[in-house]
């Protein structure tokens, strides 16, 4: 009975020391704050130019989401109820159950229970009316840990009966070792050690089980119930037998102490008789083996009592060595989480400062790199601008020439003129060739000049 006990003792600390660690708060990362940042753009975005509520309640949800996974828990339940509300006002039932249980997980987490219960019974409504049992099963196992949280334990196993009955509808057989851990956690803090222990048993049953490949057996007409039930009613049924003839025995006691006091009372009425039949010798012998069988009775029971007081004793010794197990098993828990954690932070911090150090890197890289491609880009501008004042004289010459020509054209046959005109489009089409290079470079060098200061 006191290993069960032990067992349970050691899980509950585990996940209370669990919960303790999560609720650290963790700062967001660059990429994080990046993801946060850019979800929040697309939220404005949908709602602004499409008035898309399905895809803004989905930005809404990664960033809560993020939230979430650093322990900034009140502001991933801002972003939740954003997140409901539209979903509200489009009718999205799944969408609505699915916020409704991280609301509940949520205010959980910040022990807001009563706020979680509320969520938790919205999303079990919604499960319901769609009979999703599998949804059914996590919301009443959710409900059930919040309830034992605000003490409510009678609705908590209401809760859990139902969701194993689920569970035993689909063959679960991993929700039925749930909700039995469950059940005998809940009746354990309820102070009901009895049913603890049965439903104990059954998930030590169903875990062992497992372990050896019987799940067949496990999930036929869950025998494995009636086994342990059997089991549990062939102890009893052996302590009953050991306490009837323990009992027995202390009747059969009592008799003959009985018959001896009665025998005992009638000594003075056949007094006159013994003192007929028996010598005063033989008398006092007689009294002397009452006497001893009455030391001998009495003896026994002394016996039995010390017994008794025995294993009262040896009970209470068990329970402080439990008491004393469970203070230092709390203890090394403790210490683990704070080295862990402090473990966790200099990770942290080490990653930032190696993020800071790439950073500062980086930048030095591109600034060489961009003072390389100034530095190239300055000597192909002047390269264009030599050639194209270098060009640009002859081009002027040749435009010249052929206006001149153009003056003339009497002195020319009709095939020189097809050509002079044909040479006269190929120099005007060279001349703003020359003309956009200059412009371009012009422009170029605005540019730069407004980049440059924008940088300063």
């Amino acid at each position: 009975m006191e290993k069960p006990m032990k067992t349970l003792l050691c899980i509950v600390l585990c996940s209370l020391l669990q919960t303790s660690v999560n609720a650290q708060q963790y700062p967001l990362s660059k990429h994080d704050s990046a993801v946060v940042i850019k979800n929040q753009a697309n939220y404005e975005q949908s709602l602004d130019e499409k008035g898309n509520f399905k895809d803004a309640s989905y930005f809404l949800n990664q960033i809560a989401y993020v939230y979430w996974e650093h322990n900034h828990y009140e502001e991933a339940i801002k972003y939740y109820h954003k997140s409901l509300e539209l979903n509200r006002q489009i009718e999205n039932e799944n969408g609505i159950a699915m916020l409704n249980n991280n609301l509940g997980m949520l205010y959980s987490d910040i022990e807001d229970f009563s706020q979680s219960r509320d969520y938790f019974m919205k999303t079990l409504a919604a499960r319901r009316s769609k009979n999703e049992k599998l949804g059914m099963i996590s919301a009443l196992i959710n409900l059930s840990v919040v309830l034992n949280n605000l003490k409510e334990y009678d609705q908590s196993v209401t809760f859990l009966l139902e969701a194993l009955n689920l569970a035993r509808e689909k063959n679960d057989v991993d929700q039925m070792k749930s909700c039995y851990g469950m059940l005998s956690e809940t009746y354990e803090k309820a102070g009901n050690a009895k049913q603890s222990i049965y439903y104990f048993d059954l998930y030590k049953t169903f875990t062992q089980m497992a372990q050896d490949d019987k799940m067949d057996k496990i999930m036929e007409d869950y025998s494995e119930e009636r086994l342990l039930k059997q089991k549990l009613e062939e102890e009893n049924r052996r302590g009953q037998e050991e306490l009837a003839a323990k009992q027995s025995r202390i009747r059969e006691i009592e008799g003959k102490r009985r018959s001896l006091d009665v025998k005992l009372s009638q000594y003075d009425s056949v007094n006159a008789a013994l003192y007929e039949n028996l010598t005063q010798k033989e008398l006092q012998i007689e009294v002397i083996q009452k006497e001893f069988t009455i030391k001998e009775l009495e003896s026994e029971r002394a016996i039995q009592e010390q017994n008794l007081e025995n294993e009262k004793q040896r009970r209470i010794r068990d329970i402080v060595i439990l008491c004393l197990m469970t203070m230092i098993i709390t203890t090394i828990f403790i210490a683990r989480g704070y080295r862990k954690a402090r473990k966790v932070a200099g990770y942290l911090k080490e990653s930032r400062r190696q993020i800071t150090d790439l950073n500062e890197n980086l930048q030095v890289k591109v600034d060489e790199r961009t003072k390389t491609l100034r530095l190239a880009n300055e000597k192909l501008k002047e390269y264009i601008f030599s050639n194209s004042h270098v060009i640009r004289r002859p081009v002027a010459n040749i435009i010249g020439i052929l206006n001149l020509i153009e003056t003339r054209k009497g002195n020319f046959q009709e095939s020189d003129l097809e050509l002079f005109a044909l040479l006269k489009t190929s120099i005007d089409e060279l001349d703003e060739v020359i003309k956009a290079s200059n412009e371009s470079l012009t422009l170029n060098e605005s540019v730069t000049n407004q980049i440059e200061t924008s940088e300063q």
